[in-house]
């Protein structure tokens, strides 16, 4: 099955009994930036439920969000919002670059999206209107720029985000990893409406940085190299850096314990993320070098290692049993993993899809049961989508 997309892209889907090509999902003209993981999902509990949510980096300042139904058809309603983040602060001259864009879940039944950038982060809700709940500023946001020949220059930037029982976690270049609040969180419904009732989008800087309560940052040794990515379950948050090197760390509620394993085997090659997979104990690691790696989510020792892409990993995701990737080889790629025996995995590719002379920036499940996924490209406008046979 095959089918051409914007640009001239040829999308070849591989046609299987349980895998169908689904729609792809307008995105009034935008493409994702080229950027790792440049694709976040908030997942629904199930393929059923009405409604779903996905936002990607378009441009350099720019967040494309969009609302659609799980219907799977060519006909559902998609609501397609672009929500261009303006200055970081009134007296900066530049916008902010964006490294990535993820959704969150804190303590709210409705998810948060994180923009990530050179200036700090920016914590946002709305799809109609941009609403900014607040935001982390960088020390050295000030001595970020623009060079001579038009590149940009920045001594830090954040990468990657997570959340869980009201702490936001965030990957900064150094290794470090931020934590904050935002404070109060009762404040959150209240702005949206008055935002909406006022038709004003955005908060002034100075109410917005006050909703953000700071907390002692995470720092371990091993982590020499920028964050590429954090994740959390909530009893588990686990960070990975462009050293490769995966570290995991235990929670209880809003504290975090200590260190529990750490992995760095497979440096300096880049671990560009790394999910936990519910309910099966691993915890899923893409790599640079094409490789997917299940680790065990208590050691981090490894459990079994794909061969997975011809090309260095650009994104992946996981859901239930499986896991999505997506590489710079033109392929995305679905897996399910099979427990054999106790501690011994099986992993099988069920479907796959190919993309003529396309880059895949992200990847994401729609659902918390894997029956569905989106897929986004780079200079590609559009969300091409794959959905199980029901």
């Amino acid at each position: 099955m095959s089918g051409a997309a914007g640009g001239g892209t040829l999308i070849r889907t591989e046609a299987t009994s349980t895998w169908l090509k689904g729609p792809s999902y307008p995105t009034s003209g935008h493409s994702p930036s080229l950027l790792c993981n440049n694709l976040s999902v908030a997942k629904c509990k199930s393929a059923t439920r009405e409604c779903g949510l996905y936002a990607f980096a378009s441009g350099y300042h720019s967040v494309m969000a969009s609302r659609i139904s799980h219907g799977g058809k060519e006909s559902d309603s998609v609501n397609v919002a672009q929500l261009t983040l303006m200055r970081f602060s009134s007296s900066s001259k530049y916008f902010m670059p964006i490294t990535q864009v993820t959704h969150v879940m804190l303590d709210r039944d409705s998810p948060i999206w994180v923009a990530c950038g050179v200036f700090g982060a920016m914590i946002n809700s709305g799809w109609e209107k941009q609403v900014i709940l607040g935001k982390v500023r960088l020390d050295s946001s000030s001595k970020s720029g623009l060079g001579k020949k038009g590149d940009w220059y920045a001594d830090e930037f954040l990468r990657g985000a997570c959340g869980h029982s009201g702490v936001l976690y965030l990957g900064h270049s150094s290794g470090d990893i931020l934590r904050c609040m935002l404070s109060p969180s009762s404040e959150w419904p209240t702005l949206a409406v008055r935002a909406k009732e006022k038709e004003a989008s955005v908060p002034e800087d100075q109410k917005a940085e006050a909703r953000i309560m700071q907390l002692p940052r995470l720092t371990t040794a091993q982590h020499q190299a920028a964050i590429m990515d954090v994740h959390t379950d909530g009893k588990l948050l686990v960070s990975c850096d462009e050293n490769g090197v995966i570290v995991a760390w235990s929670l209880k509620g809003r504290e975090v314990a200590n260190v529990i394993a750490v992995c760095d085997r497979w440096r300096p090659h880049a671990c560009i993320t790394a999910r936990i997979i519910p309910g099966v104990n691993l915890i899923a690691a893409a790599f640079k070098t094409g490789h997917i790696r299940l680790l065990r989510s208590n050691d981090l020792s490894l459990a079994i290692e794909v061969c997975a892409h011809a090309k260095a990993l650009t994104a992946l995701d996981v859901a239930r049993n499986r896991v999505v990737s997506a590489g710079e080889d033109s392929y995305c790629r679905v897996w399910c993993i099979q427990e054999t025996s106790p501690g011994a995995y099986n992993v099988e590719q069920e479907h796959y899809v190919f993309a003529e002379d396309g880059i895949f920036t992200g990847v994401g499940f729609s659902c918390d049961d894997a029956e569905a996924y989106y897929m986004a490209m780079y200079d590609l406008p559009g969300i091409p989508s794959g959905s199980r046979v029901q």
